[in-house]
């Protein structure tokens, strides 16, 4: 199942990579849709960098942290594919910057139905494109193993792309200068929705904006924690005797905000939560503060 979801998501990656580089057209108009809006309820954690280029760069220029990363079978797939796709663009200055420059957004979301994972990047590339130019595009520049069709299963049409040797199928829609990619045509669904009906939509959450609006300026990226739909995308990844204690943690708090910064080889977090009056720290939210001395009794190469 790992091997799959890996294959899964380098695959999501090149295709995410090919259609961000179609945007350099003179021709196309811009649009300035705001990708907040468009990432479900459901939503359980959620990656944000203003700059995908500078995120990666400052990441391998770690080198011990990014010696330890590139053990992952997966972190090894992406860069070699991240970086066959860049020597690829360098040719084209402006295609490359947009590619690599514009603000980038990964939601997840757990299927208790299919025990996986469904991602959506949201790409903030402000502009737009006809379906039947991008599907053009596509069509020329993917190698055969590859078919790019039309999404015939819902009105808003769009595009998938299926992976004819991994049998896997990719689905996009380009949403007023936001490209939605996902390896979930029920979770593109509920984005594109999302933002129809401005209802039902992460954005709305006043705990998340309360979060959000702590978020660091100078970062590298910030990662989002929506406790409540935590339980579900961790399903998959602890055994039955875990799930009461998974369920606590979904009463936990509501949303928590992470500024990721790398320094000095080392990934440092810090940020704030927030939680509403059914949750466990709004219980305690009046209890006075205590000295934390945790530090002087755990392990010094402890992880967590």
């Amino acid at each position: 199942m790992l091997k799959k979801n890996t294959s899964a998501i380098i695959f999501l990656i090149i295709i995410s990579l090919l259609l961000l580089a179609y945007f350099i057209y003179p021709k196309l108009a811009k649009t300035d849709a705001d990708p907040w809006t468009m990432i479900p309820s459901e939503t359980a954690l959620i990656l944000h960098t203003e700059s995908p280029k500078d995120f990666i760069d400052k990441i391998k220029s770690e080198e011990v942290l990014w010696q330890l990363l590139s053990k992952s079978s997966l972190i090894t797939g992406l860069d070699i594919r991240l970086s066959a796709v860049a020597d690829v663009l360098e040719s084209n200055t402006n295609y490359h910057n947009l590619l690599f420059n514009s603000p980038l957004s990964l939601a997840i979301q757990g299927d208790t139905t299919t025990n996986t994972a469904n991602i959506l990047f949201l790409s903030k590339i402000q502009k737009s494109i006809s379906n039947n130019d991008l599907k053009a595009f596509l069509t020329k520049n993917l190698n055969g193993k590859y078919a790019v069709v039309d999404i015939v299963e819902r009105k808003f049409g769009g595009l998938k792309i299926l992976d004819t040797e991994n049998d896997q199928i990719i689905y996009l829609y380009e949403n007023h200068g936001v490209m939605l990619i996902s390896n979930s045509l029920s979770f593109l669904t509920e984005s594109i929705n999302t933002y129809k009906t401005n209802e039902a939509g992460i954005f709305n959450d006043n705990e998340l904006i309360k979060v959000k609006n702590t978020a660091g300026k100078r970062v590298d990226a910030s990662l989002y924690i929506n406790y409540p739909n935590l339980n579900r995308y961790l399903n998959k990844h602890i055994t039955e005797n875990s799930i009461n204690s998974l369920s606590a943690l979904s009463n936990f708090a509501s949303w928590t905000e992470l500024d990721l910064i790398i320094k000095n080889e080392e990934l440092l977090f810090s940020g704030f939560t927030a939680a509403d009056s059914t949750k466990f720290l709004w219980n305690i939210k009046d209890d006075p503060a205590f000295t934390n001395k945790i530090y002087n009794l755990v392990p010094f190469n402890t992880n967590i």
